[in-house]
């Protein structure tokens, strides 16, 4: 998962060329710790950066029912 993290980090900092590689990186978070609302949070965005507001939303509202205080 820390790698997983680590490369999520790497690909949401590379800018708009590398939205694609931060989606898929996150969604590997997600898979993996379903239970972190941080997981959750990543792919949000990653999700908002590839224009997907739908999914932005649900994955937002994912990361709340998992840790009602997740910031």
């Amino acid at each position: 998962y820390e790698g997983w993290r680590q490369l999520t980090d790497w690909n949401r900092q590379q800018g708009p060329g590398s939205a694609r590689s931060y989606l898929e990186s996150a969604q590997k978070m997600a898979e993996l710790r379903p239970q972190e609302a941080v997981a959750w949070g990543y792919l949000s965005d990653a999700r908002a950066r590839n224009n997907d507001r739908k999914g932005a939303k649900e994955a937002l509202r994912h990361a709340f029912a998992v840790d009602p205080e997740y910031t």
